[in-house]
């Protein structure tokens, strides 16, 4: 095998030319899949549907939650919690009594006064 000293401004203009074609063939042949968890901790839990630990605990007492013992830990199943969120009421907007008043009186710019009434 013989070794050859490459100097370094070579070596880089050697990368620059094939380092990019490189890794376009392997991104070509690469296939990335995502992978969905099916369980998950009481902590992550809690920040997948923004509550607290405390609640992700009450909804598995409750039965709002499915929950599954591993190694003495407790972990969720990830679809019970999908199947929570899908299952919560729209949200709807709320006027306070200031701006109640104001749409009373025709004080609010008629924007907010349609995006008030809808």
């Amino acid at each position: 095998m013989i070794m050859q000293l490459i100097d370094k401004a070579d070596l880089e203009s050697l990368l620059a030319t094939t380092l990019p074609q490189v890794l376009a063939k392997l991104i070509d042949k690469t296939e990335i899949a995502r992978v969905e968890p099916v369980l998950c901790s009481v902590e992550e839990a809690a920040i997948i549907i923004g509550r607290s630990k405390r609640f992700i605990a009450d909804g598995i007492a409750r039965g709002l939650f499915e929950g599954k013992k591993s190694d003495g830990r407790t972990l969720l199943v990830v679809q019970s919690l999908k199947d929570y969120v899908a299952a919560l009421p729209a949200a709807k907007g709320t006027i306070n009594r200031i701006n109640r008043k104001r749409l009373q009186d025709g004080s609010l710019p008629r924007s907010r006064q349609r995006a008030a009434r809808g």
